[in-house]
């Protein structure tokens, strides 16, 4: 698609948008806000977009597959908490769910275990019952299925 006639539109818009992407990853609808935002016309904005999306340097795919890998290490995360972040990010309920289909099949109860042993120690002081009654809803709020949470919680004491 050629920029219109109004090239110095579609220039500083493509510029900031290029910027923006420089600080972040951000998907097809975070950037469009963005630039919407700033005030730019909605015709150089979806000039840019379509532009950034034929060159690769805005991909939905790769931004959820992005957001995925970065949630299983420093900020860990359920699939369901996963899918309803980049669903709310702008990315296809499809896409997402390809993204996080990608996670190994164990992840999930995995990393639900590890998160509920770290919290249950960081609650050791209160009885048995209100210990594993915060765990489990620590695990809901991280965004792990009710299964995995109530598979972890028998193993407190």
């Amino acid at each position: 698609m050629k920029p219109t006639d109004d090239a110095p539109e579609f220039d500083r818009a493509f510029d900031h948008a290029l910027k923006l992407l420089g600080i972040r990853k951000r998907s097809v609808r975070q950037l469009y806000h963005k630039l919407s935002e700033k005030g730019f016309d909605g015709q150089a904005v979806s000039e840019v977009l379509s532009r950034l999306q034929q060159s690769k340097l805005l991909d939905d795919e790769e931004f959820a597959r992005g957001y995925v890998s970065e949630k299983t290490t420093a900020h860990p995360a359920g699939k369901l908490k996963m899918l309803r972040d980049l669903k709310r990010k702008g990315v296809s309920h499809e896409v997402a769910g390809r993204a996080v289909s990608e996670l190994d099949e164990n992840y999930e109860f995995n990393m639900a275990f590890k998160l509920g042993q770290s919290k249950a120690e960081l609650l050791r002081n209160l009885d048995v019952r209100k210990r594993r009654k915060k765990v489990y809803d620590y695990l809901l709020r991280k965004g792990f299925h009710f299964e995995v949470c109530r598979e972890v919680i028998r193993g407190i004491r």
